[in-house]
This record gives C-alpha cells, structure tokens and sequence, in this order.
C-alpha cells in the first residue's frame, strides 16, 4: 500500500462484479481523504455496499467494518456483565487471553479486578501501540472491539463451566480433549476479532499492523497477568 493509499484511509479494488458500486465508492474513499468521515465510518459504509453473501463472513471475523459503535459497545458492555456472572461458576479471566476454572466461586472484587485487566488495560495497550501502525486509532473505538472481540473468549468460558461441572478437569482426559477441541477455535476467534477491530480502527494493513498487533496482544498479557500478581 502506498503511503497516500494509508493516509486516506481504506481503499478498495475494483472488482468485475462491483463496477456498478465504483461511483458510491469513491465518494466515500473521498469523504475519508477529506476528513468529513473517520476510518471506521468509511469501513462501514464501504463494507454495507458489498454483496450480502460476503457480509456473512465479514459479521463473524471482521464485523466491526459493518456494525455501528453504538453496537458495537453494546455488545462489549454485555460481554463484561456475562462473564462477571460468570465467574461465580468458578470462571477465571486472568488475562488478557486466559481463562481457567477456579476450584470455588470468585469473589466479586476479584471478578472486577479480571475484567478491569481483560478489557480496559487490554484496550489501553492497543490504544497506545497503535500508532505503531503510522495511525492512532480512537480510544472509545479500541474499548468497543475489544470489549465485543471477547464474545468468542465468553463462549469458551461457557464451554469451561459446563464441562468443568460434570467432570474433574485435572483427572479426566476426555473432558481436557473435549475443552482443547471447542475452545482453542474460539479463542482464535477472540484473536481474530481483535486483529480485525485493530485494523478497521487504523485503516492499517501489510505487516506493520500484525506486528503491532502480536506486539500489543503480548505486552496485555504480560501486563495483565503482573497487575493481578501483584494485587493479588
């Protein structure tokens, strides 16, 4: 990508079956450039005149090009309130990108502590290592992806507590298999999800967003799991 195709926002190709859309493309690429719509607005409007049968792959890994903020947030602050319920089953979200099952129910203040780790210290390091990417992207708009990219990491959690409940997950192998099969995938979810609400967020692409992004990923891990060491 050039350095004016960074600048101006995101760019599309086009494409033999999209010619027809040229026109409200390129008004949008040039509401972008002119700075009368952000990055993520000009994503949205870009991804909602692409053809319904590319929207169904684009809501499960990059939905942040479609969704409003408003939703988006929505779904983010849904997925807080779920897993602190969640955790009086026993669910631990100790990190950035971990969970476990704690042999007793988790204390409230503890619970508040996980998701204060997972969600806005998480944000703030994508928040801050974004510009790595030669943009900042917009704090509210990082705290909404990736309070929404952990829906997936909600449903792994889901998975836990219910295998967890029926079996001894330190002596059962087929329920340690059973958990490795459904929640490794969701977890790649979760990391999808982030990577794409990073790069919906800066209007990045090419290698310098995936290595800001492994780079941002494993300082909130770090950090995370420092933080509830040392108040733990």
């Amino acid at each position: 990508m050039s350095e004016r195709e960074h600048e101006n926002g995101p760019q599309e190709r086009a494409e033999p079956e999209d010619e027809a859309m040229n026109e409200p493309r390129e008004k949008i690429l040039g509401l972008v450039a002119a700075g009368k719509l952000s990055t993520s607005e000009g994503q949205l409007l870009l991804g909602a005149l692409k053809p319904a049968r590319r929207q169904v792959w684009k809501w499960l890994f990059s939905p942040f090009e479609l969704a409003s903020p408003s939703t988006v947030w929505m779904v983010a602050v849904g997925v807080c309130v779920a897993s602190l319920a969640l955790s009086q089953l026993g669910i631990r979200f100790d990190g950035a990108i971990d969970l476990h099952l704690a042999d007793s129910r988790v204390s409230w203040w503890t619970a508040l502590l996980d998701q204060a780790v997972a969600w806005p210290l998480s944000a703030l390091v994508f928040w801050l290592l974004s510009p790595l990417t030669r943009r900042r992207a917009r704090l509210p708009e990082v705290l909404g992806f990736v309070g929404a990219a952990r829906l997936p990491y909600l449903l792994a959690a889901l998975v836990v507590a219910a295998v967890g409940a029926r079996s001894n997950l330190a002596e059962s192998k087929s329920a340690a298999l059973v958990i490795g099969l459904t929640v490794t995938p969701l977890l790649i979810w979760t990391c999808s999800l982030l990577y794409t609400g990073l790069r919906t967020a800066t209007g990045s692409r090419g290698p310098r967003l995936t290595l800001t992004f492994f780079a941002a990923l494993l300082l909130a891990e770090v950090s995370s799991k420092l933080i509830l060491g040392a108040l733990s």
